[in-house]
């Protein structure tokens, strides 16, 4: 089971990440990722780097993501994806 974080999630809904990176594992994701990913997703498109279609596209494929949600300590024993490194954002 490979574990993501948001990071990874907003990059393959709304980034340059290809699916294919990901492999054929079982995906799983922190219990929060559902309100983080929504977060970032709702920022985007407040600070107009995605268009609202786009903010609801990404959206509606974030649901269609099979994920398994997992608490810290069940996410801790798995393959941790991390999101790539990207520069900061201004405010």
């Amino acid at each position: 089971m490979k574990v993501l974080d948001a990071g990874v999630v907003v990059e393959l809904l709304a980034g340059d990440l290809d699916p294919a990176r990901l492999g054929n594992e079982e995906l799983a994701a922190p219990h929060l990722i559902d309100s983080e990913v929504t977060h970032v997703l709702r920022g985007l498109v407040r600070r107009s780097v995605l268009s609202e279609e786009q903010g609801t596209f990404a959206l509606e494929g974030f649901v269609q993501l099979t994920l398994t949600r997992c608490s810290d300590r069940e996410c801790g024993s798995c393959d941790t994806t991390s999101a790539p490194t990207m520069p900061p954002t201004s405010r």
